[in-house]
């Protein structure tokens, strides 16, 4: 256990760095090896996720590759290699440590980083399934090491043996095709399944689960690529492959869904989420630079999100009024008022009647305030093309400008005049007179708002051509717009963009950026602000290293020079359409950036924990929805009663009777149940401590470990709380009052209710014992060990995760319904 934590220690401390030198851009498989055939023939015949990247190769200066030339310049060839040796010096601070699992660690990062990261490597992952308490999981990873193979085996053997002194090393040795491999047998409390690594003169293997190195050798033996990975070539050919990567969402879904709870099904059918079938990604080098295209598989009719990418498409045509200088240009294809349409019914499949009616009021409100009918008066008046672009000539920021078709530019022009008139009633909120002024440029009417007397550093202004809607932060853009003659070069007429545009299937997105202009404008703050950055994270170093004088960890002045860089970019583009087999994106651009395949690792990092996290998920959304049904429960009671039911009820000697959970059973369509009790005895009378059992599934929290017949959904209680204890009046009544909603003076939605309690609380549900703030620390017993806060719902019916980081003055005041102090709920 002890050697799992360090291990786990280690492996993250790698990752981190990892992470790190991507996040600085240094070229990860770039440009890419040959590729090695027998990291596709390591492929499974079906798996949920397999990822493959063919390593760096010595970048050639002579290749007509942009990339190329720009990874093979000596400056940052020798910034790549001071920066890799004090990652190095960093990884040795931890060396110094008196603790040897974490000088082993330190030793292990940089061979593996430089070796995953460089060499070629292949990761899959065949099974990820849900058993009993923990997961079952198959999974391998191969790298081309050659030399380094047996090292990478050796040190990671060594970081999982180290535990405490005299302490047994829980490896053990297993023979796998002739050789010996490590095995590190399942622990449930760590890692439920084995892992098992090792090494030959070539390859180093690592696989989590039975048997996983014992088919990964035999599908070597066989040298057959499976069907699925041919066809994942086939759908994105790549010149010089990088990285490719698959993953059958589809298996996935079909696997977790179901551990979401019944709830989730819809939900994912509504969005049109079934309709995925894969993933796919593939990243390399053309004739001029990098080049990345994926393919999102679509299986059906499009349903939901999905039907929102069926527009007409993007054509050259709709780019015209983009500057051919632009910096920055992005245009998607898109219909309002079908979006809205889809948003509306999405919310009202989805969210019930309460969230339904709250999207109602919250519409009924922008609408009643703008005087807009939103759908009728203003989406369905604007066209499917957005854009938004940024021109050099007209500033970095200054230049920024939105469009949208316009279809109806009447209506446009009658909610212009609805605007202008509620901008002038608002007058002065904004620190001084808000005025619409209005100039008049080419015969077109720009207007833009004003404020005197306060400060504003923009001027919003927009323009209704008979073709357009133009929104800028200043009326000078939109006159540059406006300006614009039909002899004037557009973004269209870059040939990176019509080579982009042109092609099978309908255009529904577009993006493109002006690299070399980009980093003249960003490279001199990077220059400036590197050495600051690096006292930071040196400080950081300091504080995890062992107290000695923490390493630098780049040297600023080892930065490749601007012209070095700036001589090699292109300018970069990505277009993603709509075909028969799915949504297709490719991208061509200059510097390299983190591929697919290089995130694979982290990828199935995320998806081993992926299953505990959906139940958790499933587990926190089921318990929120009983709290939701026992508050709609608690106001059917107060429908027909006028008031909320008392904590309890009283015999007629004043013996404890039933809790308020037994008195809304009717309301919980339990009826049956209800009928059962006698209601005028006390609580554990022998017939009523009979139906303890009988507990039903809405006061059973799936967090909760507690026994039969025990609830964590308790009642506040208390004297300004929302349960009250019966009058002596009511001794007798089988349903005595607490109070009215009308009595809850600090705002229904203010007030907390019920929560879901600790297993330390777990009450008798038939028991009048609910609770009771502790005033010092109103927190204690609501969250279990680990928990990240307690459920709670409130007086007006809503459920709201209250974290633990909440305070106990907020908190108090949330469990008392007329203090009348001011309260925030925390988020």
């Amino acid at each position: 256990m002890q050697a799992m934590g360090f291990a786990a220690m280690g492996l993250s401390q790698m990752m981190v760095l990892l992470l790190a030198v991507g996040g600085v851009g240094i070229p990860l498989g770039m440009p890419p090896e040959k590729e090695d055939p027998n990291l596709a023939f390591v492929a499974p015949e079906k798996c949920l996720l397999y990822a493959t990247w063919s390593g760096m190769a010595k970048p050639d200066a002579s290749s007509k590759n942009h990339t190329e030339q720009l990874l093979a310049e000596p400056e940052l060839a020798r910034f790549a290699k001071a920066l890799e040796e004090s990652l190095v010096k960093v990884t040795a601070q931890f060396g110094q440590s008196e603790d040897p699992r974490l000088k082993k660690a330190a030793e292990m990062v940089p061979l593996w980083s430089r070796s995953i990261l460089t060499r070629p490597t292949a990761i899959f992952v065949t099974k990820l399934a849900p058993k009993d308490n923990s997961v079952d999981v198959e999974a391998g990873l191969i790298v081309k090491a050659d030399a380094d193979a047996a090292k990478m085996a050796q040190l990671l053997a060594v970081l999982l043996a180290a535990g405490e002194p005299g302490e047994a090393s829980p490896l053990k040795d297993v023979t796998i095709g002739g050789r010996k491999f490590h095995q590190l047998p399942p622990d449930p409390q760590a890692l439920p399944v084995p892992m098992t690594f090792g090494a030959d003169a070539q390859y180093f293997y690592l696989s989590l689960g039975e048997g996983v190195i014992d088919k990964m050798q035999a599908r070597l033996a066989a040298k057959k690529t499976p069907a699925w990975l041919t066809k994942v070539r086939e759908n994105l050919p790549v010149e010089r492959r990088a990285s490719l990567s698959f993953v059958d969402v589809k298996t996935i879904r079909e696997t977790l869904l179901p551990l979401a709870g019944p709830q989730a099904e819809p939900i994912v059918a509504a969005l049109g989420l079934n309709q995925i079938q894969t993933l796919e990604a593939v990243t390399g080098l053309d004739g001029e630079g990098i080049v990345s295209k994926s393919l999102v598989s679509i299986d059906g009719q499009s349903r939901g999100l999905l039907t929102l990418l069926e527009g007409p498409g993007i054509k050259a045509a709709n780019l015209k009024h983009i500057p051919s200088d632009a910096m920055f240009a992005t245009s998607v294809s898109i219909d309002a008022a079908k979006t809205f349409d889809t948003i509306d019914g999405l919310v009202r499949e989805l969210g019930g009647p309460f969230a339904a009616r709250q999207w109602e009021e919250s519409l009924r409100g922008l609408e009643d305030a703008s005087g807009i009918r939103l759908k009728e008066e203003l989406l369905s008046a604007v066209g499917p093309t957005w854009t938004i672009s940024m021109s050099a000539a007209d500033g970095w920021f200054t230049g920024a400008v939105a469009t949208v078709d316009v279809k109806d530019k009447a209506k446009l022009v009658a909610a212009q005049e609805k605007i202008i008139a509620l901008a002038k009633q608002q007058a002065g909120e904004f620190g001084g007179q808000v005025e619409v002024k209005k100039s008049t440029e080419n015969g077109q009417e720009v207007h833009y708002v004003s404020v005197a007397g306060g400060f504003m550093p923009f001027q919003p202004a927009w323009c209704i051509t008979d073709k357009q809607l133009v929104v800028s932060f200043f009326p000078q853009t939109v006159r540059a717009i406006l300006s614009r003659g039909p002899a004037e070069k557009s973004l269209a007429d870059l040939p990176e963009v019509a080579a982009a545009l042109a092609g099978e299937g309908n255009v529904v997105a577009v993006t493109y950026y002006d690299a070399q202009r980009w980093f003249e404008s960003s490279y001199p703050y990077v220059q400036m602000l590197l050495p600051m950055m690096q006292a930071g994270m040196s400080e950081g170093f300091r504080e995890l290293g062992s107290g000695g004088p923490p390493p630098q960890i780049f040297d600023a002045a080892m930065l490749p020079s601007a012209r070095s860089i700036h001589r090699h970019l292109r300018p970069g583009v990505t277009v993603v359409r709509r075909t028969p087999r799915g949504l297709e994106s490719t991208t061509r651009q200059t510097l390299p950036t983190a591929n697919v395949g290089a995130t694979a690792p982290v990828a199935v990092a995320l998806l081993l924990p992926a299953v505990q996290a959906a139940r958790e998920s499933a587990r926190r959304m089921q318990s929120q929805n009983n709290l939701r049904q026992i508050g709609i429960a608690v106001h059917n009671h107060h429908d027909v009663w006028r008031a909320l039911p008392a904590s309890h009820s009283l015999t007629k000697d004043g013996k404890p009777g039933l809790s308020w959970r037994v008195h809304i059973l009717p309301y919980v369509e339990q009826q049956p149940l209800y009928d059962q009790f006698h209601l005028d005895e006390p609580w554990d009378s022998e017939h009523n401590k009979a139906l303890i059992a009988k507990m039903p599934d809405v006061y059973k929290s799936p967090t909760s470990r507690a026994g039969e017949g025990k609830t964590v959904y308790l009642g506040v209680k208390g004297k300004n709380a929302a349960f009250v204890p019966p009058a002596d009046s009511d001794k007798g009544k089988s349903n005595p009052p607490g109070i009215s909603l009308a009595a809850v003076v600090d705002g229904t939605s203010n007030t907390i209710m019920v929560v879901e309690a600790g297993d330390e609380k777990a009450a008798v549900w038939t028991k009048p014992d609910d609770f009771e703030p502790d005033d010092k620390d109103p927190l204690k017993g609501l969250v279990n060990p680990g928990g990240r806060g307690f459920n709670a719902a409130f007086c007006d019916g809503a459920v709201r995760l209250i974290t633990k980081a909440v305070d106990a003055k907020t908190l108090k005041r949330l469990f008392q319904r007329n203090d009348g102090e001011p309260v925030e709920i925390p988020e």
